[in-house]
C-alpha cells in the first residue's frame, strides 16, 4: 500500500486547481497556500466564507487564480499572487463556482447565476437558478432545481440546452464530467455528446475529480 505523507496540521478545508493547492487553517480560518514542500505553507489572506478555483490560459498553460467570498458573503475577492493582498471584483453572493475557466457566482435571493467577466465589478448574468453548477473539458454544466435535467452552458448568455436527465449530482475536472444516477447512486461520465453517458461506477459515500483522476469514499 502506498504511503500517505503529512504535509500540513489541521485544516478545515482543501481547495485544490491544477499544481496549486490551497487550504483554510483550522481556529483562524486564514487561507494558506502550499509551496511544493513539507511542512513549507505560507499564508496569504485571512478567513473568508468560501474559496474557488479558476483558471486562465496563458502561453499555452492553465494558469490558477483562486478567488474568495467574503465571510458576510458581502463581497467577492480576487488573490493578486502576493500574499495577503486582494483585490475586490464583486458585490453579494450566495456561492463561487469555479474549478475551470468560468469564474461564477449564485445572486443571493434570485440564485441566478453570474460570470465574471474578467474586469473588476464587472460580471454578466448566464443563466437562473441551479441545484448546482461544475465545469469540466466540455464546459459549463448545471443540474437544474429539480434534479430532472443537466444542461450545459452554450457559450451565449442565458442559453443552455438539456445534455442528460435526472442525476443525484454532477462531478467535474478540467478534463472529465460525471453524474450519479438518483436512484442507484451509479456513477457516469458524459462522453461530450448530449445524452450520451457511460455508467463506469456504483455508489459511493461522494466523488470528487481532481485532472484527469477520479476519487470516491466507499459508501
Amino acid at each position: 500500500m502506498a504511503a500517505w505523507l503529512d504535509i500540513w496540521g489541521p485544516a478545515d478545508e482543501v481547495i485544490a486547481g491544477g499544481p496549486a493547492i490551497f487550504a483554510t487553517q483550522r481556529g483562524t480560518g486564514d487561507i494558506w497556500q502550499y509551496a511544493g514542500e513539507l511542512d513549507d505553507w505560507k499564508q496569504i489572506g485571512g478567513p473568508g466564507n468560501m474559496f474557488a478555483v479558476s483558471f486562465s490560459y496563458e502561453d499555452g498553460q492553465y494558469v490558477p487564480v483562486l478567488f474568495g467570498l467574503a465571510t458576510d458573503r458581502r463581497a467577492v475577492y480576487q488573490y493578486s499572487g502576493t500574499p495577503m493582498q486582494w483585490e475586490r471584483i464583486g458585490g453579494p453572493a450566495d456561492r463561487l463556482w469555479g474549478s475551470g475557466p468560468y469564474l461564477c457566482a449564485t445572486e443571493p435571493g434570485s440564485g441566478n447565476l453570474w460570470q465574471y467577466t474578467g474586469t473588476p465589478e464587472q460580471w454578466t448574468q448566464i443563466g437562473g437558478p441551479g441545484f448546482m453548477f461544475t465545469q469540466s473539458r466540455h464546459g459549463l454544466f448545471g443540474l437544474s432545481p429539480d434534479k430532472q435535467a443537466i444542461v450545459y452552458y452554450t457559450g451565449m448568455p442565458l442559453e443552455w440546452v438539456s445534455v442528460g436527465g435526472s442525476a443525484g449530482q454532477i462531478i467535474g475536472s478540467l478534463f472529465r464530467l460525471f453524474a450519479t444516477d438518483p436512484d442507484t447512486g451509479d456513477l457516469y461520465e458524459y462522453d461530450g455528446t448530449p445524452g450520451n453517458w457511460t455508467r463506469i461506477g456504483g455508489p459511493a459515500s461522494m466523488f470528487a475529480a481532481c485532472s484527469a483522476e477520479l476519487f470516491s469514499l466507499a459508501p
